[in-house]
């Protein structure tokens, strides 16, 4: 099992080696043709022998230890120790012999040569056995895979370009040692969705060893099997090729709730689609040689039954597959091939798509030799993680390029899909032939219309049944394929139709899609959401790379996927856990904080300006300002500036835990009520009532400023103003500050300080450096001199703020919102009623909508 994003590698992976019938030793032989019997979590099997039944290995389900740990590789698993692969029962049916064990070994051999991993071997110490080796690996499912195989006895002890050395355990004390001339690397690619390597042994021989994604690796990479083989792929559901038939009830299979159940819709079905027989379109490129080695194909046909049968099994447990086929080519079918590798690898244009072509060539009727399953592992609080966000007001989509069962179990252990959600499903079940048809370019461009109405009409009745369930209070959860999700991006009404439906409904999760489906997902809800949306993807790896570029705010899981996500994220953290305290604290914390400044910033130059405007009424707007210039110029960048910085940086009005457990509040900031229309005109309201108060009520104090013209002339008049302005803007703040630190009360002292710090200084060094300012020599010591300069001081502030101090203690008191009684109740102020009934209110305000108003706090 391997811990994707958790930066876990656990124990070695569950692997189907052939993928025959795995099932209890008692069941050997019992297998007939068409038969097999129930697979046994955790067990490894091969495939059929020829002309005889499927041959089971046992499994002693004995749990492999853990290989490495941190700090932070805490993770949920969703198996139980019963399903650990157990690679001590692979070994024993290997070193029985036979066909069996040339399975086994063929299977094993395709793990430890086609991967891109580098293994460390680490020197014995003197006298004891040397460890088993480490993989560097940019992909944790190959670590695990090479983990399993080494477990096991095939261990990949050397890979460079051109060598790759493995050795075989076969029970003496010095393993065997393989050596395999790498020719040819097709890497693995998102669209193409496998690899594979051409080899050549000691003795010469050819080999193709090819590994990839189930749909692609059993549609052309590996030779078709006859009727009985080419019928398994079913679809997702029971009744789900059928189309047309309304939800259905049926048991979610692989749910960790034993016996749960939930409404899925049909599939839509690929026989009722009227697109004609794969026959019809371009068949898939003809293979170079035949891998087929002389076997039955009527026992071909029951093993790739059964590896279906597997894939379904895993996938429904939440389990990552793969598929492994091997073929062996003519020593001239391969120098050819070879050939044209090497002209395509040196073309100057397009060569990236010359390599695909040629890599179509080789990867063609190969032999299936086996499936592995990989747990890919949730991360401590992601359940609560993702409610949390759902709770905050936040859409949720799931993009993966899993298989269908798959991504619906680990959204169900995700609690992104709850048990008894409805799941509305739109998709093509495997081996539909439209996915075929869609194969050639003609195909596509014939059947895309028709294609296009049967989604339409297929979303239609998923709406209509979307109502009816929300009628009940039933949320639903919509479940689409990424070849569906292909045919919604070329047709506007479709991309309309399926925005407007998950708006709807609880969650999305989109299965089987490509890195660029990922971005275009994104995309589809920017361009179909009104108002426009803010978009957050999170991802690990390099396959989520476009996703984070396209979203406004990309955030990077740095775990075991490599550094690509996070290096082109906005924000990175080191599990997915965290994203609720980066969003619903940081974030909305941060959007109160910026929120205010920006009202704050506007508030305090009107209310400085509109002294100006009062001043040219008093003074008949004789051209004169009421202000010296330098007093002005610093007004904004040192008096003020301070105690906004401190409240931008400080500014916590609820603390984590209280965000945590009331998500909610999150919700603030999407209805924008701490920036509106109506709460910039209480600002401009505030500024203009704030510089009456100063200008009239201030002058009113020092007697007017022309009556003495030795008392309080124009430039002292002016500087005494200019004192009560600085302190009724700065009491503005202070008000609406929650959270005070030391930080705060420095800042606002400094502030204060630094009026009279500059006001001495300007007065009293002025006339010596110009004569430009002896007009203000002397005059901040007058100012100071007056009784009425501090009699204003300590009044006029406090009588502006009057105002704003009674709106604020009506409104906390008799009608209280959400946040104001989280905020009391964090403070530890309880009341008469307690902190119970605090907790009751403030979760019913919350459960309202908030921020509700409540008549009373009773």
């Amino acid at each position: 099992a391997a811990a994707r994003g958790a930066e876990l590698a656990a124990p070695p992976p569950m692997i189907s080696a052939g993928t025959g019938a795995a099932g209890a030793r008692a069941a050997q032989g019992s297998g007939g043709a068409g038969t097999a019997p129930e697979p046994a979590p955790g067990a490894v099997a091969a495939p059929a022998v020829e002309g005889g039944a499927p041959q089971p290995v046992a499994a002693s389900h004995i749990a492999a230890p853990r290989l490495r740990e941190s700090w932070h590789t805490s993770s949920v698993s969703l198996l139980d120790e019963s399903s650990a692969f157990d690679p001590a029962g692979l070994r024993r049916d290997f070193l029985r012999g036979g066909l069996q064990a040339q399975r086994i070994d063929e299977f094993m051999t395709v793990i430890t040569t086609c991967h891109s991993a580098v293994p460390v071997v680490q020197d014995a110490p003197a006298g004891e056995a040397r460890p088993p080796p480490t993989f560097k690996a940019a992909s944790p499912d190959e670590g695990a895979l090479l983990a399993g195989a080494a477990a096991a006895g095939w261990s990949c002890v050397l890979s460079q370009r051109n060598l790759v050395a493995v050795e075989v355990a076969r029970g003496g004390i010095i393993p065997e040692d393989r050596r395999y001339e790498v020719l040819a690397v097709n890497a693995f690619s998102p669209t193409r969705k496998r690899m594979s390597v051409l080899l050549r042994d000691e003795g010469g021989r050819y080999i193709v060893c090819c590994k990839g994604a189930d749909d692609v690796m059993l549609d052309g990479v590996i030779a078709a099997a006859d009727a009985d083989g080419g019928a398994a792929g079913s679809g997702f559901g029971g009744s789900a090729a059928d189309g047309g038939a309304g939800p259905s009830a049926a048991p979610r299979r692989g749910s960790r709730a034993s016996g749960a159940q939930s409404l899925e819709s049909p599939l839509l079905g690929g026989s009722s689609m009227g697109v004609p027989h794969a026959g019809a379109a371009a068949s898939p490129p003809t293979p170079l040689f035949s891998s087929r080695r002389g076997s039955n194909p009527s026992a071909e046909g029951r093993t790739r039954t059964h590896t279906l049968e597997h894939l379904h099994d895993f996938a429904t447990r939440g389990l990552r597959t793969l598929i492994f086929a091997v073929g062996y080519p003519s020593e001239a079918a391969a120098t050819a091939w070879l050939a044209e590798y090497n002209d395509a690898s040196v073309r100057a244009e397009r060569r990236d798509e010359a390599l695909e072509a040629v890599a179509a060539r080789l990867e063609v009727g190969l032999q299936l030799v086996g499936a592995s399953a990989i747990e890919d592992r949730l991360q401590l609080g992601v359940p609560k993680t993702i409610s949390a966000l759902q709770k905050g007001g936040m859409h949720v989509w799931m993009l993966t390029g899993d298989k269908m069962e798959t991504a619906i179990n680990v959204a169900t252990a995700a609690s992104l899909i709850a048990h008894d959600n409805p799941l509305l499903v739109v998709a093509f079940p495997d081996g539909d032939p439209v996915e075929r048809a869609l194969l050639s370019a003609h195909s596509a461009q014939s059947f895309a219309s028709k294609l296009s109405h049967k989604i339409l009409a297929r979303l239609n009745e998923l709406d209509q049944y979307l109502r009816a369930e929300r009628t009940r209070n039933r949320r639903c959860a919509i479940v689409i394929d990424g070849r569906s999700l292909a045919i919604i991006f070329d047709d506007v009404s479709l991309q309309r139709k399926l925005v407007h439906m998950s708006h709807q409904c609880s969650a999305v999760v989109v299965c089987r899609v490509s890195p660029l489906q990922k971005a275009l997902a994104i995309r589809l809800v920017k361009e179909h959401v009104s108002p426009t949306p803010i978009t957050l993807a999170i991802g690990d790896g390099a396959n989520d790379v476009s996703m984070i570029q396209e979203a406004d705010v990309g955030v990077g899981i740095n775990g075991v996927e490599g550094t690509q996500a996070t290096r082109a994220s906005d924000y990175s953290v080191a599990q997915f856990r965290f994203l609720s305290r980066l969003l619903l604290f940081h974030g909305r914390s941060n959007y109160r904080r910026v929120c205010l400044v920006f009202l704050y910033s506007f508030y305090k130059n009107i209310t400085m300006v509109l002294t100006l405007f009062l001043f040219g009424l008093d003074s008949a707007f004789s051209g004169s300002s009421l202000y010296d210039g330098w007093q002005m110029a610093v007004f904004n960048v040192l008096f003020t500036f301070l105690p906004i910085i401190a409240y931008g940086i400080c500014e916590m009005d609820l603390s984590p835990d209280v965000m945590a457990n009331y998500p909610e509040l999150y919700r603030d900031g999407q209805r924008g009520t701490e920036m509106n229309a109506a709460r910039m005109l209480v600002w401009l309201g505030d500024a203009v009532w704030h510089a009456a108060m100063v200008y009239i009520v201030g002058t009113a104090c020092f007697g007017g400023f022309a009556d003495d013209a030795l008392g309080i002339d124009h430039q002292v008049h002016g500087a005494a103003i200019n004192a009560l302005l600085v302190l009724t803007v700065s009491y503005k703040l202070w008000l609406q500050t929650t959270h005070w630190t030391w930080i705060n009360t420095v800042f606002c002292a400094l502030s204060v300080l630094a009026w009279l710090a500059f006001g001495a200084l300007y007065s009293s060094v002025g006339l010596a450096v110009s004569d430009e300012f002896s007009r203000f020599h002397g005059v901040v010591l007058r100012v100071l001199a007056m009784p009425a300069f501090w009699l204003a001081l300590a009044l006029v502030p406090l009588a502006a703020m009057a105002a704003d101090v009674v709106v604020k203690y009506v409104t906390a008191t008799y009608a209280p919102d959400a946040r104001q009684v989280l905020m009391e109740r964090d403070r530890g102020y309880t009341g008469v009623w307690g902190r119970a009934a605090w907790g009751a209110l403030a979760k019913r305000l919350c459960d309202c909508g908030g921020p509700e108003r409540v008549a009373g706090r009773a």
